[in-house]
């Protein structure tokens, strides 16, 4: 029987050890940013909990009397795993809820935070409204998306790497992480949402690797879709990195392999009233 790969066990930690520094911590510190200090702060699909560290270390240098409470939230738990030693480090309680039922009582949180993750969620109209409910009055969201596959280079060139092994089997995996990319949706869901004063950036980044070796591994070991057509055909995994590498390498550069990523950057709030 073939087995069916997710986002468990070995593939996650692969994926923290590959893409959390280079894709996420950058973008972290943009919600950071955002998100003004507050008594409790949640970290929605919070996967190895690269926020709400993030939050967790400005926290620390502020060396506040009264810290706030963050909180690491996601349906996953291998997801979670690898950040376990990490988030006990920084005092983060970790939660395994959906998105769309959230365990917490109305009226919460200072801010809700979420990397990434919103397109994920089955109902993405719902997990906006229980973001709202859980928020207390005047709280506020900052929620990312990643900008449109065309603006996103590296996603390309990896994406035309594995075509030519797999011809017929990309589309959805690779367009999955790219579906909330039109900014007028997302705004358009958080104003039926019941979200106020409701602001959007596009934030560009640089996409630091150490090599295009370590971006094509990340993009390969990490990725459930992948390593199961690679179960499915045969193909070894080695063949898949060679494949990315050198399609990364020539685009890139290498050591370091550096490229140009952007997202949206959402934030409303929770009326006063």
């Amino acid at each position: 029987m073939q087995r069916n790969r997710g986002f468990t066990g070995d593939i996650a930690t692969q994926y923290d050890v590959w893409l959390r520094r280079p894709l996420f911590a950058p973008n972290a510190v943009e919600i950071e940013k955002r998100v003004p200090r507050g008594q409790c702060i949640l970290d929605l699909a919070c996967g190895p909990c690269v926020v709400a560290e993030r939050l967790a270390m400005r926290r620390t240098l502020l060396v506040e009397t009264d810290p706030p409470k963050i909180i690491g939230c996601d349906r996953n738990f291998d997801m979670m795993r690898p950040a376990l030693q990490r988030a006990e480090f920084f005092g983060i309680p970790l939660t395994t809820a959906d998105a769309c039922a959230l365990p917490y009582r109305a009226d919460s949180f200072d801010a809700v935070v979420c990397q990434f993750g919103w397109m994920f969620f089955d109902d993405r109209l719902l997990a906006m409204r229980e973001i709202l409910r859980v928020l207390k009055c005047g709280g506020q969201v900052a929620i990312s998306t990643w900008a449109p596959m065309t603006s996103n280079p590296w996603i390309e060139v990896a994406r035309e790497a594995v075509s030519k092994l797999f011809p017929q089997e990309l589309a959805e995996f690779y367009n999955a992480p790219f579906v909330m990319a039109d900014d007028s949706q997302c705004r358009d869901l958080l104003i039926t949402a019941g979200f106020e004063d409701i602001h959007h950036s596009l934030v560009e980044l640089d996409l630091n690797f150490s090599s295009a070796f370590a971006f094509a591994t990340g993009f390969t070991r990490s990725n459930a879709a992948v390593m199961n057509l690679s179960d499915q055909y045969h193909v070894e995994a080695e063949t898949i990195v060679e494949a990315i590498q050198a399609a990364a390498a020539a685009v890139f550069g290498d050591q370091p392999m550096v490229a140009k990523m952007r997202s949206n950057l959402f934030t409303g709030r929770k009326s006063s009233q």
